[in-house]
């Protein structure tokens, strides 16, 4: 039972939310919380669980790109440690062998997984977990830590904890992330105060022993504490591309497009492709169907004399479909081109050096906000950047922008110049980050392609002309 003091204590802190004695009924039967797994000492040790899965996906895909592996699910645990290499020579470790920031091997990922778990977990579960989207991880890592696992939780207890951060939050609904930097804050401020007489960590669970309970659903647990769902609104850091990006060629001239050119009306997988031979952007097939967008390229086509076909696909036999397109595109199409702020390490080098600017200043943000005695490890920033908009720990290998090591190392260095020189590091950092948001904003803004308006007579008639090329689209 809760002694008189722990007792007064909670009652500060529940904010009234609560009954004082319901709670202390429910607190007498919650079991000691399991200890934490010792940290350990290791080549695996230098990355999270989350930042190893980020590893495994990178590794299996690499391995299919150069044929150790059919499919990424399928990567063997020796392809996995001879492809690991050349992934690592490609984040921009110098020696993949030795370096503290290198990919464990796959018997030391399934052993460090073992210790959290409890359990051997098999590989290819491992690799199917690790291709998963993050947000789709939390479930699976929450029933794997022993840590996470609270059989004591009751729908009462998740409800009054989502209101306490929402209270101290003074929100009206709270997001996974938003709820476990909350958390983190109170308990370790409880702790600090209170020693191991401490409540909140009984109070408060985790965020993801509150998903383990709600079936892996947030929607679930705010539904439970009585809070409206989360809709997180659109970043001023991330805005939307502009409208005319996300235009496409209607679907019914499209339609028209291929039929004048081979004398046959296409499929929707046909056209898509000859959409693509193009290198136009095409909206999607509208609501009323394939059909009704026929009529209206047959009544295009017939307002430029041009006579609609009357059957549906050329060729015949066992012979495959080939089709012809205009090698120079159509006049007046948008392009296929997409927002330059997402092209992939290479293809632009401005972009990538922009990039890794911000990576080096997310790193001087959260050097220059530690305090002597904090740990200056891959896991303290990975918790740290959570729900923010800083660079994550897990694109510094997608975007090739050199070990996490390098990266600190040169993040350090300049906060230490910009200090001799009489500087606040935060400061400069944060004002530097605002210049570089803005280019890559510009950029993506670069991007518009949207070419001038044609009339579709007009543009037919030039594609008709020529040149033209054949295309063979998949087997349907």
């Amino acid at each position: 039972m809760l002694d008189a003091l722990a007792a007064e204590r909670f009652a500060g802190l529940a904010g009234g939310s609560v009954p004082l004695r319901a709670y202390c009924r429910s607190m007498a039967a919650i079991a000691p919380a399991n200890q934490r797994p010792q940290a350990r000492r290791g080549r695996t040790a230098t990355h999270d669980t989350e930042a190893l899965l980020d590893l495994v996906a990178a590794v299996a895909r690499a391995a299919v790109t150069a044929g150790r592996a059919r499919l990424p699910e399928r990567v063997s645990m020796a392809a996995f440690n001879t492809g690991k290499l050349d992934v690592d020579r490609a984040r921009g470790i110098a020696d993949p062998k030795t370096s503290p920031e290198r990919t464990p091997t796959a018997d030391a990922i399934q052993m460090r997984l073992k210790e959290l778990a409890g359990r051997p977990v098999p590989w290819p579960e491992l690799v199917e977990v690790a291709l998963r989207p993050p947000d789709k991880r939390p479930m699976w890592l929450g029933v794997l830590r022993r840590d996470d696992a609270r059989d004591d939780l009751t729908d009462q207890l998740v409800a009054h904890a989502l209101q306490r951060i929402a209270h101290e939050r003074r929100a009206g609904t709270v997001a996974r992330h938003e709820y476990a930097e909350t958390q983190q804050e109170l308990v370790a401020a409880d702790r600090d105060l209170h020693g191991e007489d401490g409540l909140l960590e009984e109070v408060l669970p985790t965020a993801n022993q509150i998903l383990v309970y709600c079936g892996a659903s947030w929607v679930t647990a705010l539904k439970l504490a009585g809070l409206k769902h989360y809709r997180q609104a659109p970043s001023a850091r991330n805005p939307q591309p502009p409208k005319n990006l996300l235009a496409g060629m209607p679907f019914a001239q499209m339609v028209a497009f291929y039929a004048a050119l081979n004398g046959h009306w296409p499929s929707t997988g046909v056209l898509k492709h000859f959409a693509a031979s193009c290198n136009i952007r095409m909206q999607d097939v509208p609501s009323g169907g394939v059909q009704p967008a026929r009529v209206e390229a047959a009544r295009l086509l017939q307002g430029a004399d041009i006579a609609p076909p009357a059957r549906t696909q050329g060729g015949g036999g066992a012979r495959r479909l080939t089709y012809r397109f205009p090698v120079n595109g159509i006049p007046g199409a948008p392009l296929r081109a997409t927002d330059p702020a997402r092209a992939r390490p290479g293809e632009n080098p401005r972009l990538d050096a922009l990039r890794r600017e911000l990576a080096v200043i997310s790193l001087r943000v959260w050097l220059a906000g530690l305090a002597a005695g904090d740990k200056r490890v891959r896991a303290e920033y990975v918790r740290w950047q959570v729900g923010s908009d800083w660079t994550t720990a897990s694109s510094l290998a997608r975007h090739r922008l050199g070990s996490f090591a390098e990266l600190k190392r040169e993040a350090s260095d300049e906060n230490t110049r910009v200090r001799q020189d009489g500087g606040d590091p935060l400061a400069d950092a944060d004002a530097r980050a605002t210049v570089i948001r803005a280019e890559i904003q510009a950029i993506s803004a670069s991007g518009t392609v949207q070419a001038d308006a044609v009339p579709f007579a007009d543009a037919l008639r030039a594609v008709l002309a020529g040149p033209h090329d054949e295309a063979q689209p998949p087997k349907q």
